[in-house]
C-alpha cells in the first residue's frame, strides 16, 4: 500500500504540473495569437497607431508599453547599443534592485532571462512578464519628457543636436527614450516631408550653418528608418531623401566652386560636411573629375621630340633631360596638391591615393604608352633602354607619399612586356653573334680551300700558256719584227739605271707572298713558300690548314661579348628590384632565364659546335708520319682548345658568383639556373673527353708508326755476337715514343680536371700496353735481342711510373717478365717453361696460354719446343 500511494502521489503532482502549464499557455492566448506574434505586429505599427492601440484594452495597453517594441525602433535608428544595454542591465541586477521591482521570484527569473540576451527572439519569448517586472520602476508621471520643442531657441536647437546622445541604453528606459526622440524629431520630420521649398522647413530655417543642417538631415533620415508613420506610408521618407539629395548637390556645388578657385576655407568646410553627411566617395569623385582634364593637358607631349638621330642617322637616341624635367614637374605638382588636400579634406588619404593612382598615374601611363608606340616593335633594344631608364628616373617618386602606387600604375602594363622583351632580345642578339662567328669560320675554311685550288688552276693555265708559246716559237722567223736601234738604246739605258740604283728594282725578289693572301685564309708561311700545284696537294694543304685552325674554333672574345650583353640585361633588370615581393620574384625569374640563355648560347650554340668541328678535323688527321717538333700538332691545338673551353667555364663560374649567387641556391637542382649550369659543365666534360679519346687514337697510331718505322725488322735478332758484354741502350723508337708521350702528357696538365686527366693517363697506358704486346708478338728475339727489349721495356716502365697510376704498373711489370723469357739461353729450356708457368710473375696481365705465345717469338723456338712443352704440359712429345 505504501508503494501504490507514493506512485499515486507522484502521478498527481505530474498531472498538476501539466495542468498548470496548460493553463499558463491558454492564458497567454488572446484571440488565438501568442504574445510574441502581437509584439511583432505592434513593432510594425506606426507610433501614432501604436498610441491608439494601447487604448483598446488592458492587454493591448500592457503590450503597447513593452520595451521590446521601442528597442527595435531605436535599433532601426542606430540609436541603441545592444552590448552596452546588456552590460548596464547585468550591472543593475548584480547591484540589486528595489523591492518594488521584485514582485515575485518567478517574474524576477523570467525578467532576467529576457533582458540578458541581445537577440530579438529571446526578448520576445519572455516579454510577457517584462512590463510587470520593469515598468514598476518607471515614474508615475512623465514630466521629464519634453512636451514641445521650440526649434528657434538655443535650447531647442541643442535638444535636437543631442537627441541621440541622451538615449540611456537601459532596457527599462527604452520606451521613454523613444518618446523623447519622437517628440524632438517628429514635428521636424513631418514639416520637412510636406515642405514645398527649401527655405520654409524648420531644418533649414532654424539651423543656419551647413554643418548643423547636415546633422539635422542625417538625424531625420535615421528617424525615418524606424517608420514612425507605418510601413505602408513611404512617401514621407522619400520626400526626406529628396531633400537630402538637394542638400548634397548644393554642398557639391559649393565644393566645386572652392576647388576651382583653390579656396582652402570653402573646400575644407564643405568637404567636412559631405564627409559626415554622405560617403567620402562623393567628394572624392568630384575632386577627381575636376583634375582629370587638367592632367590630360599637362602631359600632352610630342614623342618625336624625345628622340634624336645619331651622326650616322641609323640609331635613335633618347633625350633623358626631357624625361627628367617631366619627373621633376610631376613631383612639384604632387607635392603642392598633397599640401592642399591635407589642409582641406578631413581624411587626405581618401583623396591623395586616387589622385596619385588614377589621375596622375593614368595620365603618365598614357604618355609612356604613346612613346612606346612611337618606338615600335622594330627597335627592341631602344624600348628596353627607354623603359629601364624611365623606371630609374621614376624612382625619385618614391620619396613623396604614395609614390610606389604611382610608379606601379605607370608601369603596370609594361613590366610583363619588358620581361618577355628583355629575354627575347638577349636571345636574338646572342644567337646572331654566335651565328656570325660560325659563318666567319665557314667563310675562312671556304676561302682557304678556294685559295689553294685557285693556285692549282693558275698553274694549269700557266702550263697551257707555255705550251701555246712554244708552238708560236716554232713559227717562221719572218713573222717576227726585229728590235730597232731605238729599242736597243732604251734597253741599254734601263740596264744602266738598274745598275746605278739596284734598291729600287729588287722589290720583286724580296716581295712578301703573304701580302697577296686574303685575311680570312688559314695559310702558314711554310705553305706560302710551297703552294700546291696539283689537286691532291691542294686537298692535303686544305686539311693541314683545318688542323692548324682547330685552336680557333672557340673565341674568348665572343664569350666576353655575350657575357657583356648578359650583364647589360641584368643591370637593366636590377633597376626594377626592391618595389614589391611579386615584382621581385618576376625579375629574379627573368635573371635566371637570362643566365640560362647565356649558358645555352655559349654551350650548345658555340662550344659544342666548336668541339664537333675540331673533333671532325682531328679524325681526318693521318698520324703515320714523322713530326719535326716531336708533337702531333692537331692534338696540341685541341688541347689549346680545351684550355680555352676551361677558361670559358671559369668565366661562367665567376659570372655566377658575382651575379647569380644572391638569387640562386647552389645545391637546389630544381632551380633552372643551377640545372643549366650543371648541363653546361657536363657538356664541356663530355666533349673534352670525346675529343681526348680521338686524340688518344691519334697518339697511339703515331706510337705504332714510330715502333714500325724506327725499329728494323731484325732489330731484336741481330746476327753479330758478343753484345752481351756491352752496355745495352734503349732503342731510338723507345726514346722517341716516351719523349713523344711525355710531351703530350705535360700539355694536358691544366687543360682539364683531375678525374679526366686520370682517365686519360689510364687509357694511354693501357693502349700503349696493347701496342707493345702486339709489337712483341710480331718480332723474333735472340738472347741479345731480349736484353735490348728489356732495356726498352724499362724505359716504358719508367714512363708509366711517372703517370702515377698504380693500376698500370702490374701490366708493364708483366711485360718485363716477358722479356726475361727471351734472355734465358736455349740450353736452359726447362727454366723457360718454369718461368712461363709461374703465374705470380705475370699477375693478371697474361695467362699461361698467352705467355706460351710469346715464347713462340724466340728465334730458337723449334729447338727448345720439346723441353718447354714438357714443362708446361707435363708430357713428352712422342711424335717427331
Amino acid at each position: 500500500m505504501k508503494g501504490s500511494e507514493a506512485r499515486e502521489n507522484a502521478l498527481r503532482k505530474i498531472r498538476k504540473k501539466l495542468l498548470s502549464r496548460q493553463n499558463y499557455q491558454t492564458g497567454a492566448l488572446y484571440g488565438k495569437l501568442t504574445i510574441n506574434i502581437y509584439l511583432r505586429i505592434f513593432s510594425l505599427v506606426g507610433t501614432v497607431d501604436l498610441c491608439n492601440c494601447h487604448l483598446v484594452c488592458k492587454k493591448f495597453y500592457e503590450l503597447c508599453r513593452s520595451n521590446t517594441i521601442y528597442i527595435k525602433k531605436l535599433l532601426s535608428m542606430e540609436a541603441w547599443d545592444t552590448a552596452l544595454s546588456k552590460s548596464l542591465y547585468l550591472e543593475s541586477r548584480s547591484g540589486g534592485m528595489s523591492s518594488e521591482g521584485m514582485s515575485s521570484s518567478v517574474e524576477k527569473t523570467k525578467g532576467s532571462q529576457s533582458e540578458s540576451t541581445s537577440s530579438y527572439g529571446a526578448m520576445e519569448k519572455s516579454i510577457g512578464t517584462l512590463p510587470h517586472s520593469l515598468l514598476g520602476t518607471l515614474p508615475e508621471n512623465e514630466t521629464s519628457l519634453p512636451i514641445a520643442v521650440d526649434y528657434y531657441t538655443p535650447q531647442g536647437r541643442e535638444d535636437v543636436m543631442h537627441v541621440f546622445d541622451r538615449v540611456s541604453h537601459r532596457i527599462e528606459m527604452a520606451r521613454l527614450d523613444y518618446i523623447r526622440v519622437w517628440r524632438t524629431l517628429a514635428p521636424m520630420y513631418r514639416n520637412l516631408a510636406y515642405a514645398s521649398n527649401t527655405l520654409d522647413p524648420i531644418a533649414f530655417s532654424s539651423f543656419q550653418t551647413p554643418e548643423e543642417q547636415a546633422i539635422v538631415l542625417k538625424f531625420l533620415l535615421r528617424f525615418g528608418n524606424s517608420k514612425p508613420y507605418g510601413w505602408l506610408d513611404s512617401s514621407m521618407q522619400n520626400a526626406i531623401l529628396d531633400m537630402a539629395v538637394l542638400f548634397e548637390q548644393a554642398c557639391l556645388d559649393e565644393l566645386a566652386l572652392g576647388i576651382d578657385s583653390r579656396n582652402l576655407e570653402l573646400v575644407s568646410q564643405f568637404s567636412h560636411v559631405l564627409h559626415d553627411f554622405s560617403k567620402p566617395s562623393v567628394y572624392v569623385q568630384l575632386y577627381m573629375s575636376k583634375h582629370r582634364d587638367y592632367l590630360q593637358s599637362y602631359f600632352q607631349f610630342d614623342p618625336y621630340s624625345l628622340f634624336t638621330m645619331n651622326s650616322d642617322n641609323e640609331r635613335s637616341q633618347i633625350q633623358w633631360g626631357i624625361l627628367e624635367n617631366v619627373i621633376s614637374e610631376t613631383i612639384k605638382l604632387l607635392t603642392s596638391e598633397y599640401a592642399f588636400t591635407s589642409a582641406s579634406f578631413p581624411v587626405s588619404e581618401l583623396v591623395e591615393i586616387p589622385y596619385a593612382r588614377e589621375i596622375v598615374g593614368n595620365s603618365f601611363k598614357n604618355y609612356v604608352t604613346s612613346i612606346v608606340e612611337h618606338i615600335g616593335d622594330e627597335e627592341g633594344d631602344l624600348y628596353l633602354i627607354f623603359i629601364s631608364g624611365l623606371y630609374r628616373l621614376c624612382k625619385r617618386l618614391f620619396d613623396i607619399p604614395y609614390g610606389s602606387l604611382l610608379v606601379d600604375t605607370i608601369f603596370q602594363s609594361q613590366i610583363d612586356i619588358y620581361i618577355s622583351q628583355e629575354l627575347h632580345n638577349f636571345k636574338i642578339v646572342a644567337q646572331s653573334v654566335v651565328d656570325q662567328w660560325d659563318m666567319s669560320i665557314r667563310e675562312k675554311e671556304g676561302a682557304t680551300e678556294s685559295f689553294f685550288f685557285r693556285n692549282v688552276g693558275q698553274n694549269t693555265a700557266k702550263n697551257n700558256f707555255l705550251e701555246t708559246f712554244k708552238n708560236v716559237m716554232l713559227l717562221p722567223v719572218s713573222l717576227f719584227s726585229f728590235p730597232s736601234e731605238n729599242n736597243e738604246q732604251t734597253n741599254s739605258s734601263r740596264q744602266d739605271q738598274i745598275s746605278k740604283k739596284p734598291d729600287l728594282y729588287d722589290g720583286l725578289d724580296n716581295l712578301d707572298p703573304s701580302r697577296f693572301v686574303p685575311s680570312n685564309v688559314y695559310v702558314s708561311q711554310d705553305q706560302l713558300s710551297h703552294l700546291p700545284t696539283t689537286e691532291l696537294a691542294a686537298q692535303a694543304a686544305v686539311l693541314d690548314s683545318k688542323l692548324e685552325g682547330i685552336s680557333n674554333m672557340f673565341s674568348l672574345e665572343l664569350a666576353l661579348k655575350i657575357v657583356h650583353l648578359c650583364k647589360i640585361s641584368l643591370a637593366r633588370s636590377k633597376i626594377f628590384l626592391g618595389i614589391s615581393n611579386s615584382q621581385d620574384e618576376d625579375i629574379q625569374a627573368l635573371q635566371k632565364d637570362l643566365f640560362v640563355q647565356l649558358l645555352r648560347q655559349l654551350g650548345q650554340g658555340h662550344l659544342k659546335h666548336g668541339f664537333d668541328r675540331a673533333i671532325e678535323h682531328l679524325s681526318l688527321f693521318d698520324p703515320r708520319k714523322d713530326f719535326s717538333n716531336n708533337t702531333v700538332e692537331p692534338i696540341v691545338k685541341f688541347l689549346e682548345l680545351i684550355t680555352v673551353g676551361d677558361m670559358i667555364q671559369q668565366m661562367m663560374d665567376t659570372f655566377y658568383n658575382e651575379e647569380m649567387s644572391s638569387i640562386c641556391v647552389r645545391d637546389d637542382m630544381f632551380d633552372p639556373a643551377i640545372a643549366e649550369k650543371k648541363k653546361f659543365e657536363q657538356l664541356l666534360d663530355e666533349r673534352a673527353a670525346f675529343g681526348l679519346h680521338k686524340g688518344i687514337d691519334v697518339i697511339i697510331e703515331h706510337v705504332d708508326f714510330l715502333l714500325e718505322s724506327k725499329t728494323p725488322i731484325n732489330y731484336f735478332s741481330p746476327q753479330s755476337i758478343g753484345l752481351t758484354n756491352t752496355m745495352v741502350e734503349p732503342s731510338v723508337a723507345a726514346k722517341s715514343i716516351t719523349q713523344f708521350l711525355r710531351t703530350h702528357m705535360k700539355l694536358l696538365v691544366g687543360c682539364t680536371d683531375h678525374e679526366i686527366l686520370d682517365l686519360f693517363y689510364k687509357e694511354i697506358g693501357m693502349r700503349l700496353f696493347n701496342s707493345l704486346t702486339r709489337y712483341i708478338k710480331q718480332r723474333k728475339f735472340t738472347v741479345e735481342g731480349g736484353l735490348m727489349l728489356l732495356s726498352d721495356l724499362n724505359v716504358y716502365y719508367e714512363f708509366v711510373v711517372s703517370l702515377k697510376q698504380r693500376a698500370l704498373l702490374p701490366y708493364f711489370r708483366a711485360l718485363k717478365e716477358i722479356a726475361h723469357l727471351f734472355i734465358i739461353d736455349g740450353k736452359n729450356a726447362e727454366e723457360i717453361g718454369k718461368l712461363a708457368t709461374d703465374n705470380s710473375r705475370f699477375s693478371t696481365a697474361f695467362h699461361t696460354e698467352e705467355v706460351y705465345e710469346f715464347i713462340h717469338c724466340r728465334i730458337d723456338w723449334l729447338s727448345i719446343k720439346y723441353q718447354v712443352d714438357k714443362v708446361i704440359h707435363g708430357l713428352a712429345c712422342c711424335i717427331m
